[in-house]
C-alpha cells in the first residue's frame, strides 16, 4: 500500500491591490512505502496545558513563551522581528517588550485598573472587549485576573470609477432620478481606515478648496494623538487647510488607501467624470498604519480603535457614519466569534454602519478541512501539502473544530518527493514549541503544535495553531514540502483550517492525501455578524494610460494571462461561507481595473508603474475586494442621507433585497455573490425617509415650524431648525399626553431638517408635537383627518 501525491503550485496572491502570480501547474511525485520508515521520526517533546490555556490564544501564548525563553536581549529582539510580521510586538522607550491584544472581562473597571497596575494601557471600550498593549511578560499573570475573560493577540491585517459609478446607477442617485431629490452624500460622514490618504488631492476639497476631510488620524505620527489614545497624531481640518498636515500615503501601500478614499467619497474635482459614491459627503480618515511610508499591515486592534474613533467624532458632529474597511487577515474561527470581529460588532448600531471587503483569496488555496479517520499514529494519518512560499519568516496554520479528538502533526518531502520525516503527533490538549526539523544534519525549519485550547472561550470549538518558523530566514522552509497530517481516535470529526501567513495548500489529491480549496476564504473581519461584507465583479478590462496608450487588465489564466469579461466574477473574490454556514459576502461591487484618485505622495516606477496612471495623471488603477467595498460604503452613505438612524441590518436588507441578478450571478443567494450586484438607485429609494438636513447654513435661532399639510392624512412633513449642534427630540402626542412616537432622538449638527410624520396606525383627531433641544421647548398641534 503506497500513500502518493501530485502536488501543485497555485494561484494569485494579492496585496493593495497589485497581483502578483504565483507559480501554477508544477507537479511533484511523491510515493512513500507503506508502512512509514521509523527511522525517520522526529521526536518532540510533549508538553501538556497550562492554567491560562482556557483564556489566552494560542499564538499569544507562542509569544509569550518565546520572549520568557529568550534570556539575552539579541534574542529577544530576532523574536520581536519574527512577530513583527503577524502581530503588533514592539519594543518601547523603557526597553520593555509589549504586545497589542483584546480582552474580554467581566467587569471593566477593574480589568483596565489590573491592566494600567501591571503596566499596560488600554485604548478603547467597545462593549466589554478592550483594546490594550501589554507588556509581554504581564499577559499570563493577567489572564489569571478574576475581572478578565479571556484574551487575544492583536493578530495584522492586509490591504486587500467612471464606468462603476454609472454601471450600479448611482449617477441616478446624484442626479435624483426617481427620487424625491438628489442624494450625494451630504451630512453624512465617509470614514474610511486604510495606508494612508493624500490630503491634497482635489477630489476631497470643497469647490472653494477648502478640504472635506473634518478629522484625520495618522497612526505613524507622534506628539499629538487623539483624546483618549496615547500613539498617533490627530489633524483637524483647520490644521489641514494650514498645510500643517505632515501624512502621507506613501510607496508601501501604493497609495490604496488614497485610491479607496476617492471611490467611496472623491468629489470629481481632480478630472471631470471620475466622481465617487458620496461625492459631497464628509470625511474622516485614519491612517491605520504605523509606519510613515505605510510599510506593513493593519494591528487588528488598531482597527478596532480607528473605528471607535470614526464613530466617535461623527457623533460628536451629529453626523451618521458609513466606515469602510478594505483589510482583512485569516488569524481565527472565521465565524465571527474573535475578540476582534465582536469588538466591531458592538461598535455598530443606528446611524453607525461598517462595511469591509470579502477578502483576495478566491483562487488561493488557503482553507483545507475534511473528515479525519480513525487511527494511533502517522502511518495512519491523511495529509494536506502545504508549501512554505518563502514570503513571511514563519508560516502558519490555524485550525478549528466543534467535536472529537484529532491529533496533528507535521511531515516533510524533499523536492525529489522522498519523505524526510515527521514529527510524532500532537494530542488534544498538548503542545511542541519549536522542535528542530533535521534530517541528516539539515533543520529546514522549527515545529510549534499548539492543541491546548480545548474549549475556546468565545465558540466553544477546539483549535490547533500549526507553525513553521524559518528563524529569521536563518532556516531554508521554502525548499521542501511540507505536510500536515491528522488522525483521530475515535469516529471521524471533521475540521477546517486556514494558512494566515507566508504559504497556501495544494490540490493534490489522493487516498491519504486531501486537497486545500478555497471555499470559505472570505477574511476577518468580514465574517463579523454585524459587518456588511462585499465582493468584486468586473466591469472594466481597459483604460488609457498616462502616456495615452491604451492597457488593458491581465489576470492569471491556465494558459497564461487572460483579459476578464465584463459582468464576471472577478477571480480573485473570495468565497463563503462562513465556518458557521452564513452567507458571506453578502453584495457584490465593481472590483476590477477601479480607476481612481492618485497618490501624489508615490513614486512613480517604485510605488506605482506608469501603465496604471490614468491619462491626466490624478488617478490610478488598482483592483480587488478592497476597491469594491468602497462602493457600497459610497452607497450606504447615499442612503443614511435619507434616514440617519438606519441600523446595520436594516441596510443590509435593503441592499439584498434590491440587488440585480443575472446569467453570470445564476441563482441567488450563494457563496460567490450574495444577494448578487449592488443597485445604488433602488437602494437609496428602498430607504424609509427619516430626518434629512434640509440647509447646512447654520440657524440664528431655533424654530419649531407647522407641520405641512394640516389637516393631513396619513403623513405630514415637519420642519424645525437648531442652532447649536446637540441632542435633539422631536416628539409626537395625542390628546390624553401619551406617547404615540418619537421622529428625532438623536445628536445633530446645527442646521435645518424635514421629517416625515406617518400617521397610518393612529387614528383621526388632535396631535400634538414636541422639540427638544438645548434648553429650547415648543409644542404644535396638528390635525389627523381620517
Amino acid at each position: 500500500m503506497f500513500k502518493s501525491i501530485v502536488a501543485a503550485l497555485c494561484v494569485a496572491m494579492f496585496f493593495s491591490g497589485f497581483v502578483v502570480a504565483r507559480e501554477r501547474g508544477k507537479a511533484v511525485g511523491i510515493e512513500k512505502q507503506f508502512p512509514a520508515d521509523l527511522s525517520k521520526a522526529i521526536s518532540a517533546p510533549v508538553v501538556t496545558g497550562d492554567e491560562t490555556a482556557g483564556k489566552i490564544d494560542p499564538l499569544l501564548r507562542y509569544v509569550v513563551r518565546n520572549f520568557r525563553d529568550s534570556g539575552a536581549a539579541l534574542q529577544k529582539q530576532a523574536a520581536a522581528r519574527k512577530f513583527a510580521e503577524i502581530a503588533r510586538v514592539e519594543q518601547n522607550v523603557s526597553g520593555e517588550y509589549t504586545v497589542a491584544v483584546f480582552v474580554k472581562t467581566y467587569n471593566t473597571d477593574a480589568a483596565i485598573a489590573s491592566i494600567e497596575a501591571a503596566g499596560g494601557a488600554v485604548s478603547t471600550v467597545a462593549g466589554d472587549i478592550l483594546t490594550a498593549t501589554l507588556p509581554v511578560a504581564a499577559v499570563e499573570n493577567l489572564a489569571k485576573d478574576g475581572a478578565i475573560h479571556s484574551m487575544q493577540i492583536s493578530a495584522k491585517s492586509k490591504a486587500l470609477i467612471d464606468v462603476s459609478r454609472v454601471e450600479i446607477n448611482a449617477d441616478d442617485v446624484h442626479n435624483g432620478v426617481g427620487l424625491p431629490q438628489p442624494y450625494n452624500g451630504a451630512g453624512v460622514v465617509v470614514g474610511v481606515l486604510d495606508s494612508g490618504i493624500d490630503w491634497k488631492h482635489d477630489d476631497f476639497d470643497w469647490n472653494d478648496g477648502t478640504t472635506r476631510i473634518q478629522y484625520l488620524w495618522d497612526m505613524s505620527g507622534t506628539s499629538n494623538p487623539p483624546s483618549g489614545y496615547n500613539y498617533g497624531r490627530e489633524y483637524t481640518k483647520a490644521q489641514i487647510d494650514a498645510g500643517q498636515c505632515l501624512e502621507i500615503d506613501g510607496n508601501g501601500g501604493g497609495g490604496h488607501g488614497t485610491h479607496v478614499a476617492g471611490t467611496a467619497a472623491g468629489s470629481g474635482r481632480a478630472q471631470a467624470g471620475y466622481i465617487g459614491m458620496a461625492p459631497q459627503s464628509d470625511i474622516i480618515f485614519v491612517k491605520g498604519i504605523r509606519d510613515h511610508n505605510s510599510n506593513g499591515g493593519f494591528a487588528d486592534s488598531d482597527v478596532v480603535d480607528g473605528v471607535a474613533y470614526t464613530f466617535s467624532k461623527a457623533i460628536a458632529m451629529g453626523k451618521a457614519a458609513a466606515v469602510n474597511l478594505s483589510l482583512g487577515g485569516h488569524f481565527g474561527a472565521h465565524d465571527g466569534t474573535s475578540l476582534y470581529e465582536q469588538a466591531l460588532d458592538n461598535l455598530t448600531g443606528p446611524s453607525k454602519i461598517i462595511v469591509a471587503a470579502a477578502g483576495n483569496e478566491g483562487s488561493d488555496f488557503i482553507h483545507g478541512g475534511y473528515a479525519t479517520q480513525q487511527g494511533s499514529s502517522y502511518n495512519d494519518a491523511l495529509e494536506t501539502i502545504w508549501i512554505a512560499d518563502g514570503s513571511s519568516a514563519v508560516t502558519l496554520a490555524d485550525m478549528w473544530y466543534n467535536t472529537g479528538n484529532i491529533s496533528v502533526g507535521i511531515a516533510a518531502y524533499d523536492q525529489n518527493a522522498q519523505l524526510l520525516g515527521w514529527t510524532n503527533p500532537v494530542a488534544p490538549g498538548q503542545s511542541i514549541q519549536n522542535v528542530p526539523f533535521t534530517v541528516s544534519g539539515t533543520t529546514y525549519g522549527l515545529i510549534s503544535i499548539d492543541a491546548t485550547t480545548l474549549n475556546d472561550p468565545q465558540n466553544n470549538a477546539r483549535r490547533v495553531l500549526v507553525l513553521i518558523d524559518s528563524n529569521n530566514g536563518a532556516l531554508p522552509i521554502n525548499t521542501v514540502f511540507w505536510s500536515l497530517y491528522t488522525f483521530s481516535s475515535s469516529g471521524s470529526p471533521s475540521f477546517d483550517m486556514w494558512v494566515v501567513t507566508g504559504g497556501y495548500f495544494t490540490i493534490d489529491s489522493g487516498t491519504w492525501i486531501r486537497p486545500g480549496d478555497n471555499d470559505k476564504s472570505v477574511g476577518m473581519p468580514g465574517t463579523a455578524n454585524q459587518i456588511i461584507t462585499v465582493g468584486s465583479y468586473v466591469t472594466k478590462n481597459q483604460w488609457i494610460d498616462v502616456n495615452g496608450q491604451t492597457q488593458q487588465q491581465q489576470n492569471p489564466g491556465p494558459g497564461g494571462p487572460v483579459v476578464p469579461t465584463i459582468g464576471q466574477l472577478s477571480y480573485f473574490s473570495s468565497h463563503g461561507p462562513t465556518r458557521d454556514g452564513r452567507l458571506k459576502p453578502q453584495i457584490t461591487a465593481p472590483g476590477e481595473a477601479i480607476l481612481a484618485p492618485l497618490s501624489s505622495d508615490l513614486t512613480i516606477g517604485t510605488g506605482v508603474q506608469p501603465h496604471n496612471i490614468l491619462l491626466g495623471g490624478k488617478h490610478q488603477k488598482q483592483q480587488g475586494t478592497s476597491m469594491a467595498s468602497p462602493h457600497i460604503t459610497g452607497v450606504v452613505a447615499l442612503m443614511l442621507q435619507k434616514n440617519h438612524r438606519l441600523t446595520p441590518q436594516t441596510v443590509l436588507n435593503i441592499l439584498t433585497s434590491t440587488a440585480r441578478v443575472d446569467s453570470w450571478t445564476g441563482t441567488t443567494p450563494n457563496y460567490n455573490w450574495g444577494y448578487g450586484r449592488v443597485n445604488a438607485l433602488a437602494a437609496v429609494q428602498g430607504v424609509i425617509s427619516g430626518i434629512e438636513p434640509i440647509d447646512p447654513q447654520v440657524p440664528a435661532s431655533y424654530e419649531l415650524e407647522q407641520n405641512f399639510p394640516n389637516p393631513f392624512n396619513p403623513s405630514t412633513n415637519i420642519r424645525f431648525a437648531v442652532s447649536q449642534a446637540g441632542p435633539v427630540k422631536l416628539l409626537v402626542y395625542n390628546v390624553l399626553g401619551q406617547l404615540v412616537a418619537t421622529l428625532v432622538d438623536e445628536p445633530l449638527a446645527a442646521g435645518k431638517y424635514q421629517v416625515d410624520f406617518d400617521a397610518s396606525q393612529l387614528g383621526s383627531g388632535v396631535y400634538f408635537y414636541r422639540i427638544e433641544a438645548g434648553s429650547f421647548r415648543e409644542v404644535k398641534k396638528m390635525l389627523l383627518a381620517r
